[in-house]
């Protein structure tokens, strides 16, 4: 049996009821669908009842358009964590401008000083930044979101000695996270 065909009268009648046509259609439509069946007969050479193999799809099966090779999802992870880990931090203590994923050691000993995040940043974008010499007390390090709020400000204050923060763009904002 063929798919009835859709009516192209309106589907609610002068009195506010469905249309005669409509109510036709959709008792067509119900007996056609009660003819059709979702037996699937073979997967990947398996038949009866089938249920999903861990075989059934390898990484050459699935799109990655990414540089990250790997055959297998941790495979994957454990690239990506041995980048992560190779990014190295780098030594600041004056104006400076950081890229995204950027670790740096924001020192101030030599006196207070900004420190301007990215500013195109794209979603998940982050930025580490640390105190190495124990004198952000003494003079604070300013980050700047460089035209971004930080949680809602223009500028975040670091003045916690020895401390650490993580900020992160949220795709609106930047968020202190740690």
């Amino acid at each position: 049996m063929a798919a009835p065909r859709v009516p192209n009268a309106t589907v609610v009648d002068h009195r506010g009821r469905i249309a005669r046509e409509w109510l036709r259609y959709f008792q067509d439509l119900r007996t056609h669908l009660a003819t059709l069946t979702n037996d699937v007969t073979s997967v990947f050479g398996r038949t009866g009842v089938i249920t999903a193999a861990a075989s059934d799809y390898d990484a050459s099966e699935v799109d990655n358009d990414s540089s990250v090779s790997g055959a297998f999802v941790d495979d994957a992870l454990n690239t990506l964590l041995t980048e992560i880990n190779k990014r190295s931090w780098i030594s600041k203590t004056t104006t400076y401008t950081a890229a995204a994923f950027e670790r740096v050691l924001a020192g101030t000993g030599g006196g207070a000083w900004t420190l301007t995040l990215p500013g195109s940043p794209t979603l998940g974008d982050e930025v580490w930044i640390h105190d190495p010499g124990a004198t952000w007390a003494g003079a604070n390090l300013t980050v700047s979101g460089n035209g971004k709020n930080i949680d809602g400000s223009s500028t975040l204050t670091l003045s916690t000695d020895g401390g650490t923060a993580v900020v992160a763009y949220s795709g609106t904002e930047w968020t202190q996270v740690i």
